[in-house]
């Protein structure tokens, strides 16, 4: 398993010196986006509703770069040929797209430091580290089990169907719809505010948002977070494992 990750590390590091412009193009991107959110608040990164934003932000950029990382790996190894090699491999396919998201996620961590330094220069920030770390640090990573779980869910399609990758995003902005970071969950219908309260993001903004804010966490809160992560999860699991048997029966598709 260690093995597995230092190699698809080596790998992320070689892309990334080989491919530097365009993960240049991506931060520039991420804070353009960044811009975008913020000036509907006047850039006033302190309030509660700046907060919100902030944290819901990075988390959702979690959250695309977890989705989208494991069909269009499977998507890539497809088109190249080369997926029906990862099946036979020692290791799982499982480990080795959970591997590979993880991966994407420490880089994905590394851009937000980035956005984060330039915010620092540019804006006023007063966010300091005086709050719960440990309760942050769980929160992430149940958050980001979630996210797994959404993308394995999302890559058993493409298992059968390949072309799902290039849905992935319509997804991932969907989720940002309805976890109420940009749109007041008040406002929604009956159906979006139901589908509001079953979305990890939503759970993961309002938690940590209350961290930050030093608020009192409640305790019940963070339990329905926590089965609602593993939930995510586990269902996911299961998806995967059901497309991959059958794609051992009908074969795979790997037309584009």
């Amino acid at each position: 398993m260690l093995k597995v990750m230092r190699a698809e590390i080596n790998k992320y590091i070689h892309e990334m010196m080989n491919y530097y412009p365009d993960y240049i193009g991506n931060i520039f991107l991420t804070l353009f986006f960044f811009f975008l959110f913020f000036s509907k608040i006047n850039f006033d990164l302190n309030s509660e509703e700046g907060i919100t934003l902030v944290v819901g932000f990075i988390f959702w950029f979690f959250l695309s770069n977890s989705i989208s990382q494991m069909s269009i790996s499977i998507s890539q190894e497809k088109q190249v040929g080369t997926f029906e090699q990862l099946l036979l491999r020692p290791v799982s396919i499982e480990k080795i797209l959970l591997i590979r998201t993880i991966c994407w996620n420490l880089i994905s961590l590394l851009i937000i430091a980035i956005i984060y330094c330039i915010f620092f220069i540019f804006f006023k920030i007063n966010i300091t580290l005086n709050i719960n770390l440990l309760l942050l640090v769980y929160v992430y990573i149940m958050s980001l089990i979630s996210f797994i779980g959404i993308a394995y869910f999302l890559a058993s399609f493409t298992i059968i169907y390949t072309k799902t990758a290039s849905f992935t995003s319509i997804i991932e902005y969907f989720l940002l719809f309805i976890s109420g970071i940009i749109v007041p969950v008040d406002s929604f219908n009956n159906l979006f505010k139901y589908l509001s309260k079953i979305t990890p993001l939503s759970y993961t903004v309002d938690i940590i948002t209350q961290i930050i804010l030093k608020k009192k966490i409640n305790l019940n809160h963070v339990i329905n977070f926590s089965i609602l992560c593993m939930t995510y999860f586990f269902l996911g699991i299961l998806f995967f494992k059901y497309f991959k048997k059958k794609s051992f029966i009908h074969g795979l598709n790997s037309k584009y």
